[in-house]
C-alpha cells in the first residue's frame, strides 16, 4: 500500500503472452485460443485482471497462478457468436483491460482500471479509465504467441475495490439518456451465484459516490438472473460504471420496481401477503406410459425437474411454500396400463423424495387415492415425512394452510389403503377438528384437499368427496376460508361458491412433454383477495375481491380485478372489457407477464379510446389496429405457445412497434394512423356465454425508456 505513492507518473510495462506450458486441455477439447495466457509486470500488487472487449471472445479458466510478483491466466476462446466484448467471472477484485482489437494492427487501443487490494472502499483512492495504446507487439499464431509491451497510462489514481463488489459498465450511444433503466443479465459466465443468497435479496446497486441506485429483479435463480436498473444518466458516446453489491445482509435499497420504471404494477392489494405454489395428479410410475389414457407416468422425472426449478425460481418474489395435492405416485401401473409391484412403487416414491429435497421452500403433502393402491397411509406417510394424515399449518400470523385427508372409506369412516378406488369422504373426527380446531383462528384460511369439495362441475360422483356439502357448511360458517384447492378430476375448474373461491387444477400427469409440466402459482392477501395463475395448461383465476388502484388504471369496460395478477372479465354474456393506464407514453417499451390460455386476452398500446388502439392478438398471432371502431390487420407474427406464462415486452420507438416473447422477437409494424403517444392497456373478449372469457392473466407490468440502439452492459 506504500508504494502506492511512488507509482504516480510511471510508464508501467504490461506484457501478453503465453504461458511456458500450453494447457493441453484445451487445445484437445477443440477450442481455438486467442491467447493461452497474460501476465502484468507492475509496481502495484494486483490480485486478478478481467479481460473484455475483443475482436474475439475470451473467458478465464479458473485459479491464479503468481509467477514471479506478476499474473498469469490461462485463456480460451469460449463462444463465436460474441463478437464485441468479453465476459469474465471475477468477482473477487475487478480488474480491468479492455482491448478493442488484437488482430496485428498497429497502435491498440486499451482502457485500463487498477484496483488496489483492499476491503475498505473509499479510503482515498478513486476509480480512473485512462486511454492506453500498446506499442511494438508482434502475433506468431503458429506458437499462439500474442506479445504486447511499451504501455503507456497513468496509475496515478486507483480504485479501492471491497471483494463483495462487481463493477458494471453501461457504454452509451449517440444520445445522452437519463433516468434510463438498463437491462442486467447475470448468468454462471459473469457472477458467482454461489456468492449470493437464494433469493437475491442480498444485492443491490450504487454509483462511484456509493449512492443507491433504484433496480427490480424480474427474476432469480437456477444461475440466471434479470435485473433492471435506473441509471440517473448515461452520456452520449461514453459510458458510466455502477457497482452491485452482493453478499450484503445489512441494510440497503431492496428491490422495488415503483421506483425503477416510469410505471410499474406488480397487482398487490395488500403488502400481507403468502405467496404458494401447487402441483398435483403426478401420477409417477417408471414402468409404463398410458397414451390411450393420455397418461405419461414415465415422465414424472423430467416434469419434476422442471416445476422444482420454478418453485425455486420464485424465491425473490418471496415464495412461501408448495403443496403436492394428491397422487404422487401412481401405483396402478399408470392407470392399468401395465403390471407395478409394491418394492417398484417404493423405488419410484424414494426418487420422488430425492427431487423434492431439492426444494428450497417448505413443501406439505395432501393424500390422494393413487398413494394408497400399493401401500397403507402409514407407509406413505412414513416415507415422505407426513405427521399427520390432517393437519394444518400456521404460515405467519395472516394465514393458516389446512390440508385435508379425504381417503376414507365412506361405509366405515376407516382409513383406505391397498384398494383400488376414486371417491373421497371426511369423517366425523376429522370433521370436528377442522370446526373446532383448525378453523378456530382469526387468520385466513386456505384450505386442501385432493378429491373435489366444490358444489358444482358436472363430474362423475367419484370424483368429489362424497359428503362435500358437510364440509362446505362448516367452512363458510367459519368465515375466514378465503380458498379451497382441489385436484384429482384431472382438468381446469373454478367457482364461487357461498362466497368461498373453489380452484381445481390440471393434472401433471397428463399430455406427454415438458409443456404440460403443469402447476399453479398462487397469491393470497390478507384482505381475502387470491389469485391463480397458471402455466402450462392451467387457466388463471382472480375472485372479485380487489380492483386495480385508480391512480395507476382507468377501466373502461368490464370487471377488472386484482391479487398478485390482473384478470378482466366481460361483465355481459358477449363483448369486450378494457383498462388502460392513467398516464400516456411514446417511446417506450411496455414489459409483463402474460398466460393467454384464453383466446381472447390481448395488450393494447397508443390506445385512445375504446375505438382506437393498437393491439396484440396473441391466439391469430398478429398486430391489429382499431380506428374509429373498425379492426385491421397490420403484421402478422410468429407463433407462440399459449399454454404457457410468457415474459412479453412491446417496444414502441415513434411510429414502429416490435413484440418480443420472452427474449424473442415475433416481429415488428410501422404504422402512422394514429398518435405515437397513448395509453396502455389489456383488453379481453367474450363471443359468447360459454366463451373462454377470464383465463389469461397478466403481472409484473412495466414500462421503460425505449431507444434504438440500447446502451450495452458489460459485466
Amino acid at each position: 500500500m506504500s508504494e502506492y505513492g511512488a507509482v504516480k507518473g510511471w510508464k508501467n510495462r504490461i506484457r501478453i503472452g503465453v504461458s511456458s506450458a500450453v494447457n493441453e486441455s484445451i487445445w484437445k477439447a477443440g477450442r481455438d485460443p486467442l491467447l493461452n495466457s497474460f501476465s502484468v509486470e507492475t509496481g502495484v500488487d494486483i490480485d486478478k485482471i478481467s479481460v473484455l472487449g475483443s475482436r474475439q471472445p475470451v473467458s478465464i479458466v479458473e485459479g491464479v497462478k503468481d509467477v514471479t510478483g506478476s499474473l498469469e491466466r490461462n485463456l480460451y476462446s469460449k463462444n463465436a457468436t460474441y463478437n464485441e466484448f468479453i465476459y469474465v467471472n471475477d468477482t473477487t477484485h475487478y480488474d480491468l483491460l479492455k482491448a478493442t482489437g488484437l488482430q496485428g494492427e498497429a497502435g491498440l487501443e486499451c482502457k485500463i482500471l487498477w484496483n488496489a487490494i483492499s476491503n475498505k472502499h473509499g479510503d482515498g483512492y478513486e476509480r480512473v479509465i485512462k486511454n492506453v495504446k500498446f506499442h511494438n507487439y508482434r502475433v506468431a499464431h503458429s506458437a499462439r504467441d500474442i506479445i504486447v509491451e511499451s504501455v503507456d497510462f497513468d496509475a496515478s489514481r486507483l480504485c479501492i475495490y471491497r471483494g463483495s463488489r462487481q463493477m458494471i459498465t453501461i457504454i452509451g450511444t449517440d444520445e445522452t439518456l437519463y433516468n434510463y433503466q438498463v437491462k442486467i443479465e447475470l448468468d454462471s459466465s459473469n457472477f458467482d451465484f454461489d456468492s449470493s443468497s437464494n433469493d437475491g435479496s442480498d444485492i443491490h446497486f450504487v454509483d462511484d459516490d456509493d449512492n443507491e441506485l433504484p433496480f427490480w429483479i424480474e427474476s432469480w435463480g437456477n444461475d440466471h438472473a434479470v435485473i433492471w436498473c435506473k441509471i440517473p444518466v448515461i452520456p452520449a458516446g461514453g459510458s458510466v460504471c455502477i457497482w452491485m453489491i452482493y453478499g450484503d445482509t445489512g441494510f440497503h435499497r431492496r428491490s422495488n420496481g415503483y421506483i425503477t420504471f416510469d410505471f410499474f404494477d406488480d397487482f398487490k392489494p395488500s403488502n400481507n401477503y403468502v405467496l404458494f405454489a401447487v402441483f398435483n395428479d403426478v401420477h409417477a410410475s417408471d414402468q409404463c406410459d398410458n397414451p390411450t389414457a393420455n397418461r405419461y407416468c414415465l415422465e414424472w422425472n423430467a416434469k419434476l425437474d422442471l416445476v422444482i426449478s420454478k418453485f425455486n425460481e420464485m424465491l425473490y418474489k418471496g415464495f412461501d411454500f408448495s403443496v403436492s395435492n394428491g397422487d404422487f405416485t401412481d401405483e396402478d401401473g399408470c392407470a392399468d396400463a401395465c403390471a407395478e409391484t409394491k418394492d417398484q412403487v417404493i423405488a419410484t416414491l424414494q426418487a420422488q423424495i430425492a427431487k423434492i429435497n431439492n426444494l428450497i421452500a417448505k413443501h406439505y403433502y395432501c393424500l390422494g387415492n393413487h398413494e394408497l393402491f400399493k401401500l397403507t397411509k402409514d407407509e406413505f406417510m412414513n416415507y415422505v415425512g407426513m405427521e399427520d394424515k390432517y393437519y394444518y399449518v400456521d404460515v405467519d400470523s395472516n394465514f393458516r394452510i389446512i390440508i385435508l385427508d379425504a381417503q376414507y372409506d365412506p361405509s366405515t369412516n376407516a382409513d383406505r389403503g391397498l384398494e383400488d378406488y376414486s371417491v373421497g369422504h371426511i369423517p366425523p373426527t376429522e370433521m370436528d377438528w377442522l370446526e373446532n380446531e383448525a378453523l378456530n383462528t382469526s387468520r385466513k384460511c386456505i384450505v386442501f384437499s385432493h378429491q373435489l369439495l366444490c358444489a358444482g362441475g358436472g363430474f362423475y360422483s367419484h370424483y368429489y368427496v362424497d359428503n362435500a356439502a358437510e364440509v362446505r357448511s362448516i367452512l363458510e360458517n367459519a368465515g375466514n376460508v378465503i380458498a379451497v384447492i382441489n385436484g384429482h378430476v384431472h382438468k381446469n375448474y373454478y367457482e364461487i361458491t357461498n362466497g368461498i373461491p373453489y380452484f381445481i387444477t390440471e393434472a401433471q400427469v397428463d399430455d406427454s412433454g415438458l409443456d404440460n409440466a403443469t402447476y399453479a402459482t398462487f397469491w393470497a392477501f390478507d384482505n381475502g383477495a387470491v389469485g391463480m395463475l397458471g402455466d402450462r395448461g392451467t387457466n388463471s383465476h382472480v375472485p372479485p375481491v380487489s380492483s386495480p388502484d385508480e391512480s395507476r388504471w382507468v377501466i373502461d369496460d368490464g370487471s377488472w380485478r386484482i391479487a398478485g395478477i390482473l384478470q378482466g372479465r366481460v361483465a355481459v354474456s358477449k363483448g369486450y372489457a378494457w383498462i388502460h393506464s392513467v398516464h400516456s407514453y411514446s417511446n417506450i417499451a411496455l414489459r409483463f407477464k402474460q398466460q393467454v390460455s384464453s383466446p381472447y386476452t390481448s395488450v393494447m398500446w397508443r390506445y385512445q379510446d375504446t375505438n382506437n388502439y393498437y393491439y396484440y392478438h396473441p391466439s391469430n398471432d398478429q398486430i391489429k389496429k382499431k380506428v374509429d371502431g373498425s379492426v385491421s390487420t397490420i403484421a402478422s407474427l410468429s407463433p407462440i405457445d399459449e399454454s404457457l406464462l410468457h415474459t412479453f415486452e412491446v417496444r414502441l420507438l415513434g411510429t414502429t412497434m416490435e413484440v418480443i416473447c420472452d427474449g424473442v422477437s415475433l416481429g415488428s409494424a410501422d404504422d402512422s394512423e394514429l398518435p405515437t403517444s397513448g395509453y396502455i392497456g389489456f383488453l379481453t373478449y367474450r363471443s359468447d356465454s360459454t366463451g373462454f372469457n377470464g383465463f389469461g392473466a397478466q403481472a409484473d407490468v412495466c414500462v421503460r425508456k425505449f431507444r434504438s440502439p440500447e446502451p450495452s452492459v458489460i459485466i
